[in-house]
């Protein structure tokens, strides 16, 4: 991929020295800046996401008990569909449909036709 971005003359100024000072051609160290800023910004929100799975993790062990959720009709149905689609996808088998409808269905819903 090619890209053509427009930087402020200090910007550009201090790129191209910074690209001098490590010896490589000003395209390349912008694509490895480029590179390790997207790489910290994937880092940083599994970190996140870990952070607040560990929470999550925390107050279920905190209150064992607290399941009231399940007692909605429609949350339980909701969540036994769900763990059906689940094993549906982990097995490769769909209940009642070919895999072709499956394929079919989900160029629909993607809007794929």
């Amino acid at each position: 991929m090619s890209l053509i971005i427009d930087l402020p003359p200090e910007k550009e100024q201090q790129l191209r020295e910074e690209a001098a000072r490590r010896g490589q051609p000003v395209q390349s160290f912008a694509r490895l800046v480029l590179e390790e800023r997207l790489e910290a910004e994937q880092r940083e929100r599994a970190r996140r996401i870990a952070a607040l799975m560990e929470q999550w993790n925390a107050e279920d062990a905190a209150d064992p008990d607290l399941d009231p959720i399940l007692e909605i009709e429609p949350l339980r149905i909701t969540i036994a569909e769900t763990a059906r689609r689940t094993r549906e996808l982990a097995s490769g088998q769909v209940e009642d449909r070919s895999h072709e409808k499956v394929m079919e269905a989900a160029r629909r819903a993607l809007r794929c036709d």
